[in-house]
């Protein structure tokens, strides 16, 4: 009888593996798992380099990529932009995050500052303004009633600075 290491062998292809690079490691036994790494390494540096020199592109470039187009974060590129959720399936949220946390958070040139604390901020959209729902509420209620924020000087104040500059 053959032992479950013999059945993953072609026969008469000299002891080959008939482990496929595309097998999934829940279809095989444990004994086979490293003979299923030594297939995807061989077919990732012959056939599949192209593929995993463009996955790295993608990944390099997404933190800048997300915050220039507007995306939420990392993840979001290459969810919705890419839509790499729709390649890897299920095991996307799990795989993207995973993806997501080995990246660089964007540079610090894209923080910004709250515009009605003054608090500096990481923005996770181009178009942010403040830090929170609280402050946002806040310039909201100070809009309605037509008070102007600490930050930003009334009219008056704005004028009277202007009429003392030499």
């Amino acid at each position: 009888m053959a032992t479950t290491e013999d059945s993953h062998k072609l026969p008469g292809a000299g002891g080959r593996s008939r482990i496929d690079h595309r097998d999934g490691a829940d279809q095989l036994p444990p004994e086979a798992w490293a003979e299923l790494v030594r297939e995807r390494r061989r077919w990732l540096w012959g056939d599949g380099y192209p593929l995993a020199e463009v996955l790295g592109r993608l990944l390099a470039d997404a933190p800048q990529l997300a915050v220039a187009l507007g995306y939420a974060n990392t993840t979001a590129l290459l969810r919705e932009g890419y839509g790499l959720d729709l390649v890897l399936g299920q095991g996307a949220g799990r795989a993207l995050k995973r993806l997501g946390q080995a990246q660089p958070q964007p540079a610090p040139g894209h923080q910004k500052f709250c515009a009605c604390c003054g608090t500096p901020f990481q923005a996770r959209r181009q178009d942010a303004r403040y830090c929170s729902s609280t402050c946002r509420s806040r310039i909201s209620r100070r809009r309605n009633q037509n008070q102007p924020s600490p930050h930003q000087p009334s009219l008056g104040e704005a004028n009277q600075a202007q009429a003392s500059a030499p």
